[in-house]
């Protein structure tokens, strides 16, 4: 099954937010894959990572979510994804292992998750 996870800001950039399920998907917390879409807001670059992610230093950080690209009319033409995935263990991963941080306040990402 694959389903939205939904939407997490950045509120103070510099301070990591851990991803958890909202109670109201009914998702459990252990994950076969997770994919991380940059908003179309976004003003620089999302950090995912671990518990003790330090954006400065990279320290945790498993990946990077670009700030999208637009076109001449500023739509968006590219949003920038970063996924993971334990191919040979079903759920194998925690959601609320990862973590994410921005350069800027309110940037963030769309989760999605596929459950086995």
């Amino acid at each position: 099954m694959i389903g939205p996870v939904g939407r997490f800001l950045v509120t103070a950039s510099g301070t990591p937010r851990q991803i958890l399920p909202p109670p109201t998907t009914g998702y459990a917390k252990l994950i076969h894959a997770i994919q991380f879409q940059s908003l179309p807001t976004n003003q620089g670059i999302v950090y995912v990572g671990t518990q003790g992610l330090v954006r400065a230093t990279f320290a945790n950080v498993m990946g990077l979510v670009a700030r999208p690209s637009f076109d001449a009319d500023a739509q968006p033409v590219a949003l920038p994804a970063w996924a993971a995935a334990h191919t040979i263990a079903p759920n194998g991963l925690n959601l609320s292992d990862f973590w994410i941080d921005a350069d800027f306040t309110n940037d963030g990402v769309i989760v999605t998750v596929i459950i086995s």
